[in-house]
């Protein structure tokens, strides 16, 4: 049986571990659902996913932002797109 310390140090990880994925679970839901899922509404969640990512780990959001960024840049940004999403 665990602690009542070693219970919260488990709990404060996973509320901080959910803070940086429930808003990009959010996107993902998005673009797996039929609402609202061309690529200028994707840029806007993206946008503002990572806004909230900021607010959410205001000492840390820069770590997360990086990764996201890697990854986006990888796969889904294109300048066409971006200018898509910014009309």
């Amino acid at each position: 049986m665990l602690s009542h310390r070693r219970r919260q140090q488990i709990l404060d990880k996973v509320s901080h571990y959910m803070k940086i994925v429930t808003p990009l679970m959010k996107i993902l839901r998005m673009v797996d659902g039929n609402d609202k899922n061309d690529i200028g509404y994707l840029y806007k969640a993206m946008d503002y996913a990572k806004l909230k990512l900021q607010k959410s780990l205001p000492r840390e959001y820069q770590k997360w932002w990086k990764i996201i960024d890697k990854k986006w840049d990888n796969t889904l940004h294109h300048d066409l797109h971006a200018v898509d999403g910014r009309i």
